[in-house]
C-alpha cells in the first residue's frame, strides 16, 4: 500500500492534468533517414532515436534522483551514453509553435502522453518542425532537407545547437560541426573520405549574414 497508492495518485494526477488540455499533433512526416540519423545523434548520442516511456515510478525515481543530486551530490558518469529525446524542449517548442502556454503541470503530463503515444521517429520529427529545421536548410543552403550532402546536413544539425551563437561566432560553429562529422563516421553514417570533404566545406554565407524568416528560439 505504501507504494501502491502514491503511484497511483501520480496517474490519477496525470490524468486529470490532461482533462482539457489540446494535445500536440502529430508531425506531418518522419524525416529523410539521414537527417534523422544526424539530429538524433546531436539530440541523444545515438543515431537511432530514443524516447523513454514515462509511467508513475519513473516520476518518482526522478525525484529521487534528483534529490540525490542535490542533496548528496551524486553524479552519474554515463549519463550522457543514456540520453535520450528532452521531451520538456519537444513540449515547450510545439506549444510555444502553436501559441499555446499550458503550466508546469500540464506540461508535464504532455511530456508523459507523448512518451506513452509517439514513436521515437515521431517525437524526433515534432521537435525539427517547431524548430524549423527544414527551414533552416533552405535559409542556409538553399536546399530540401533530402537534398544535403553530409556536410551541408552536419552544418544544419550543428547550426541548430544554437543558432544566434552560431552566426555570431564562426569558429564555434566550425568546432560543432566538426565534432558532429567525428561523431557520424564514429556511427558509420558516413565514410572517412566524405567526413574529410565535408570538414572543408566552407561555412555558408546565409548563416553568418542573416536569421532565417521565422527565428528559432535560443535553448
Amino acid at each position: 500500500m505504501a507504494i501502491a497508492v502514491p503511484l497511483c495518485a501520480v496517474e490519477a494526477a496525470y490524468r486529470v492534468a490532461l482533462v482539457g488540455v489540446s494535445r500536440p499533433v502529430r508531425p506531418r512526416s518522419e524525416l529523410p533517414k539521414a537527417v534523422a540519423e544526424a539530429l538524433s545523434l546531436e539530440l541523444t548520442g545515438s543515431s537511432v532515436p530514443r524516447l523513454q516511456r514515462l509511467w508513475p515510478w519513473d516520476v518518482a525515481g526522478f525525484l529521487a534522483v534528483a534529490f540525490a543530486n542535490d542533496i548528496l551530490r551524486v553524479s552519474d558518469p554515463g549519463i550522457q551514453r543514456r540520453r535520450t529525446l528532452n521531451l520538456g524542449m519537444i513540449v515547450h517548442d510545439t506549444m510555444v509553435s502553436s501559441a499555446a502556454r499550458p503550466g508546469f503541470y500540464r506540461q508535464l503530463a504532455l511530456q508523459m502522453w507523448i512518451s506513452r503515444n509517439w514513436t521515437p521517429s515521431e517525437a524526433l520529427a515534432a521537435w525539427a518542425e517547431s524548430n524549423r529545421v527544414a527551414e533552416r536548410a533552405r535559409a542556409l543552403y538553399g536546399k530540401d532537407l533530402d537534398a544535403l550532402d553530409p556536410g551541408e546536413l552536419a552544418g544544419v544539425v550543428s547550426f541548430m545547437q544554437a543558432p544566434s551563437r552560431m552566426r555570431r561566432s564562426p569558429t564555434a560553429w566550425l568546432a560543432a560541426r566538426t565534432n558532429l562529422l567525428r561523431q557520424m563516421a564514429g556511427a558509420g553514417l558516413i565514410t572517412g573520405p566524405v567526413r574529410a570533404a565535408a570538414d572543408r566545406l566552407p561555412l555558408p554565407v546565409a548563416g553568418l549574414t542573416k536569421p532565417a524568416s521565422a527565428p528559432v528560439e535560443e535553448r
